[in-house]
Order: structure tokens, then sequence, then C-alpha cells
């Protein structure tokens, strides 16, 4: 009911969410067949996900695929506040130069993009919907996190990113018997007064900011971008802590 009633507001039609869920199964099915090292072929495709043979065909031919694009204004901002670089010693986030292709705020964007977005573009992004300021030629840092508002795309696909790896873990804690399981937690209340809303709603943004500003500090220790000490080891491996907050109003 709940992607219905977005898809609805949204005008996207069954169709097109029919063809997103083809789309969907085909590339399950590949990854599938890569991990067990199987041949790869449409009709082991269409069997396994029961999409027909020529839809298989056509879906692989177009090169469709629904991996979403991680967003780079969120990189931008984890990089500035965990890299050694663009901190302060006291492990804040430093105020930057941004004139220049080889300006500070320059080399955070190409530590994050590898070079193949443009600075300023970022930088122009970052500065549109808030979460940096700008002093002259130097930038400064506006908030710890970044919360897609007003982009419907940018939305939908983060929703898609977040529901895979929420099912995922709903799934390895119900099969893969890990002897520490996934977190997988939630809290509610049914009878909350209606004024203290905007006040709940502020707390709940603020704590969890600050949850994940931990998380984040944490984490960074063992990430290969972020600690030369652990260049040695091996890495790849991903590690995602979700958080969100839904405030439901009565209505009579």
């Amino acid at each position: 009911m709940p992607i219905a009633r977005l898809c609805l507001r949204n005008s996207i039609k069954l169709s097109d969410v029919i063809e997103i869920l083809k789309a969907s199964f085909v590339d399950a099915a590949v990854v599938e067949l890569e991990m067990n090292k199987e041949e790869i072929s449409g009709s082991k495709i269409s069997v396994m996900s029961g999409v027909h043979r020529k839809d298989v065909t056509r879906l692989q031919r177009s090169g469709a695929e629904l991996k979403p694009e991680k967003n780079v204004v969120a990189r931008v901002m984890v990089a500035w506040q965990q890299d050694p670089r663009f901190r302060t010693k006291n492990g804040k986030p430093r105020v930057l130069n941004a004139e220049g292709r080889d300006s500070e705020f320059a080399q955070l964007v190409e530590s994050v993009t590898g070079g193949d977005l443009n600075s300023y573009a970022t930088l122009f992004e970052m500065e549109r919907i808030g979460v940096l300021s700008k002093q002259g030629k130097r930038v400064k840092l506006r908030w710890r996190d970044y919360v897609s508002a007003g982009n419907l795309q940018e939305g939908l696909g983060m929703l898609a990113d977040d529901a895979n790896d929420l099912m995922s873990a709903v799934e390895e804690n119900v099969y893969a018997n890990h002897s520490v399981p996934n977190l997988h937690l939630k809290t509610e209340f049914d009878n909350i007064s209606s004024a203290a809303l905007p006040k709940i709603r502020q707390w709940m943004l603020n704590e969890g900011s600050l949850l994940h500003k931990r998380a984040r500090e944490f984490l960074s220790q063992f990430d290969l971008d972020f600690n030369p000490k652990m260049e040695t080891k091996t890495g790849g491996a991903r590690v995602i802590l979700g958080a969100f907050s839904r405030i439901i109003e009565e209505r009579v």
C-alpha cells in the first residue's frame, strides 16, 4: 500500500513499476549466477526469475541496471568530517580554501570522486542546498548529515537503496545464523500529544544525527580510505547503519 500511494501521488504508472521489477529480477538472477560461478544465459535467468525470455534479452541489450549512484554530496560531507586532511586537531571539519582547481575543497572532492567531477559544480550544489556556507574564498560545513528534501528522483533512489539493505539485513538474520545478528530495532508509541510533535521531530533529528556521528567516528578507523594504517589490510567490505523517523499526526 505505501508503495502504491507513492506511485499514485507522483504519476508513476503500474507499467513502469512492472518494468522496474523485471529489471530487478534479471539483475538479481545474474548476481546469483555470478556468485555460484555458473554460466550466465538468458534461459537460466528466465527460469530463475520468471521474466519472459524475450524481456530478458531486451533488458540485457538495453543495458538496464538498477545500481544507484552514491550521493556525491553525502560522500563529500563524510570525507570532510572523517579524513584527517580536512579536520582540525580537535576532530572538527576545517574551514577550507575553495579558490582554484588545486584548492583544499577541490582536493576534498577529488578524494571522493577521483577527479571525475568538477569541484565547482559540487560547491555550487552544496551551497544551493545549504550544507555549507561560503565566506569569501573559504567554505565551512554547516550540516553533519545529508537529508534528501524536495528532490523526488533522489529521494526514491535513497528509498530503493535503503530498502534493499534493510531486506538483506532481515534475510541474513533469518537464514545466515550469524553469531551476532544484524541490528533491526523499532520504537513506537501510539498516543503521543500532538502539541509535542514539533519538539519530538527535532529531538529525533538531533539524536539520530549524533548517533551517526559516533558511528562514522568508529567505522572510519577501519576504512582504508580514512586510516592509512589499514592500507595493508584487505578492504571492500560494506557496513551500513540506517535510521529513520516518522511522525504521524492524528487526523479526525
